[in-house]
């Protein structure tokens, strides 16, 4: 009798642990899943606004418009370059990639926010 209580109190014991073990792991996926799309929205949030601050900045200052000669800049960073350009100098560009300004941006683009790639 004892050998059988034991086998029932261990196989009781593994239930309750592969199932704490697996409600452990579902809430663990569903938090990284909420925590990837509320920081993947955030990002873009971030990138309209920087979008809209340089916009601003750019019609407040009346900048002119100056391509520049694309020499590379000492600690520039790549990945947070913002390019500005009228549309309608994409069809002066003369190569299809990002080396140089202005890029080959279709005149056709909707007005708004836009991903593109070049």
């Amino acid at each position: 009798m004892d050998g059988f209580k034991k086998r029932l109190s261990e196989s009781v014991q593994l239930r309750l642990s592969v199932s704490l073990s697996l409600v452990i792991l579902a809430v663990a996926i569903i938090a990284g899943i909420f925590a990837f799309v509320s920081a993947l929205d955030e990002a873009h949030e971030m990138q309209d606004e920087t979008l809209r601050q340089v916009a601003v900045l750019f019609d407040r200052q009346q900048m002119t418009l100056q391509y520049s000669k694309n020499a590379a800049i000492e600690g520039d960073d790549e990945e947070s370059r913002v390019i500005i350009q009228y549309l309608a100098d994409g069809a002066r560009a003369a190569h299809d990639d990002d080396t140089s300004t202005p890029l080959a941006v279709p005149t056709t683009l909707p007005d708004g926010f836009s991903t593109l790639d070049v």
